[in-house]
Formats: C-alpha cells, structure tokens, sequence
C-alpha cells in the first residue's frame, strides 16, 4: 500500500479517518487505527512461542481489530494488506 504524507486523523474523527483511509488506497477500511497498545496485545497473541493453530480464538475482535490484522496481514511470504480483487 502506498503511503502518503498525511496526518492521522484524531481518533474520534471517523469521517476522517474515511478519508484518510481512501487516500491511502485502503478502501476497504471504515474505522480508526487501532492503539498501539492494542496492536501490541495482538502481535503477542500472534507471536507466542506456543503459538496454537488459531492464535486469536477465545479474543473479542472488533472491526477495526480485524482490518489492522488485514493490512498487516503475511501469508506464503507476501506481506501487506489483502487485495480485494484478488
């Protein structure tokens, strides 16, 4: 995904982050980037050593949860978001 240099919208802002979304290519996402610290609590679940075949499972995961797991989403070495033509 391209990045441009735009600032982030505040996190309340939701028409913003619409637009913010739309500007860089992301269609498909509607909600504000999750916080840090809960992109930190996922990698964890994502990267434990006892990693089970379903990382997540037992997690509430809301929209936005679930983008954020999509745009940095690695699968047969290819990283990046899902494509959704593809």
């Amino acid at each position: 995904m391209e990045t441009h240099d735009l600032a982030r919208p505040a996190f309340q802002d939701r028409s913003g982050w619409r637009t913010y979304w739309d500007q860089q290519g992301a269609f498909w996402r509607t909600e504000p980037e999750i916080l840090t610290s809960r992109q930190d609590v996922l990698l964890a679940r994502l990267k434990a050593p006892d990693q089970s075949p379903a990382p997540l499972a037992g997690m509430r995961l809301d929209r936005a949860d679930v983008e954020w797991l999509l745009a940095r989403h690695q699968s047969r070495g290819v990283q990046g978001p899902i494509d959704a033509d593809d």
